[in-house]
């Protein structure tokens, strides 16, 4: 009887054992004790294409220029390579690289054709950067090139060389600069364009001038200069790029972050918020939609882009796919 009772006992506990590890079993399970799917976790959304790496703190590779046509299509030197985009600068496809070294500056005439400047030349392009022409052979590194239409352009060359194209490049035409030496410039068309021209300064601010042409750049007057007077421009540093989007709206980027604003063709100036950074390029497409290139060292930089004039800006980070 008791061995009985013990048989009982011991079939009692390995009923109770293996019922309590059937219940440890997930339910649901099919063959080798998968899980049902449904009760996984959603995987996490990818982050969007204007979203930086956790890394990134919105630094890239040095841009050296950028370009648009329209508030969708535009084109960006990064390093070695032409990249372009079709939404706005959200996400950027290369297109080719540059046959040369040193690319230093980009402008776009339409969405296909357009030029590029380096410290061997100034470049060409009809195909959308696939291919390029090299129309003049000439050091770009501390020089600046624009063209308005496929056949009006100037370029200002170290130390003072400033010259104009009515061909597209073939034959240059000498001008005299308003400057002294050096000197930022900016047109709008063949015959309405500024310079700003450097006047002295120190411990990282800049007097200047401002000139006016209404001829192309035969001749030049002039319209301002930095100061403490009404309608003086106000002290910033050393000037680094000029943009007119029409006869009225104009902005300045200074080397150490200033922003200038004037909407009287130039005779008067006020200060916007700064951008924190060495303004290497700036471009406007209304009085409201613009984009800037902001450096903080030789091998970072940032895209930024405001929709309000210049008052507030948002980065813009610059996603290549692979």
């Amino acid at each position: 009887m008791v061995r009985h009772k013990q048989f009982l006992a011991r079939w009692m506990a390995v009923l109770v054992l293996l019922l309590l590890v059937g219940c440890a079993t997930p339910s649901g399970g099919g063959p080798g004790g998968e899980s049902d799917p449904k009760a996984e976790p959603e995987p996490a959304p990818p982050p969007s294409s204007n979203t930086a790496p956790p890394d990134a703190k919105g630094a890239m590779p040095s841009i050296s220029g950028i370009s648009f046509v329209d508030e969708h299509h535009g084109w960006m030197v990064q390093g070695q390579s032409i990249l372009r985009t079709s939404d706005g600068g959200l996400t950027w496809q290369q297109v080719a690289s540059m046959p040369t070294t040193r690319p230093d500056g980009v402008q776009l005439l339409t969405r296909d054709s357009g030029w590029a400047a380096s410290e061997d030349g100034l470049f060409r392009t009809n195909d959308g950067g696939q291919t390029w022409e090299q129309v003049l052979s000439a050091n770009f590194l501390y020089g600046r090139f624009q063209f308005v239409d496929d056949r009006h352009g100037w370029i200002r060359l170290y130390p003072n060389s400033f010259k104009a194209t009515q061909d597209g490049g073939k034959t240059w035409i000498p001008l005299v600069s308003p400057c002294q030496q050096g000197g930022v410039f900016n047109f709008i068309d063949p015959r309405n364009g500024w310079m700003i021209c450097p006047t002295g300064g120190g411990a990282g601010i800049e007097q200047k001038e401002l000139f006016r042409t209404e001829d192309g750049g035969a001749t030049w007057r002039f319209l301002t200069r930095t100061g403490s007077q009404p309608g003086d421009m106000p002290l910033s540093s050393y000037a680094r790029d000029l943009f007119f989007l029409d006869a009225q709206h104009g902005w300045l980027g200074t080397a150490k972050g200033d922003l200038l604003l004037s909407r009287d063709g130039g005779k008067s100036w006020s200060r916007l918020p700064g951008l924190g950074g060495d303004v290497v390029d700036l471009q406007f497409l209304s009085p409201q939609q613009g984009y800037a290139v902001v450096t903080q060292s030789p091998d970072s930089s940032r895209l930024l882009v405001t929709s309000d004039g210049g008052k507030t800006w948002v980065e813009r980070y610059v996603v290549v796919p692979k």
